[in-house]
């Protein structure tokens, strides 16, 4: 898969990975009034992560190109 990366088109490998953690965070909303209202709850959901063939950070660390959705909950 090719995925743009610092202006050009890198190869990246899918890499296998596991769930170790996905928790949600909560935002209050608050009214144009001032007055505080629903709470929302949010997560990112990794969908795929793949390495960049040839390429590292920096630091020498290799980069990985993470793909997510984000899940957004209402609460009462």
């Amino acid at each position: 898969m090719l995925v743009p990366y610092q202006g050009k088109q890198v190869e990246a490998k899918s890499v296998t990975y596991l769930t170790h953690k996905e928790d949600f965070n909560e935002y209050q909303l608050v009214d144009d009034d001032g007055k505080v209202g629903k709470t929302i709850r949010i997560k990112t959901v990794v969908t795929k992560i793949s390495k960049l063939e040839g390429e590292v950070g920096p630091d020498g660390n290799p980069i990985y190109w993470v793909q997510s959705q984000n899940v957004i909950a209402p609460m009462d």
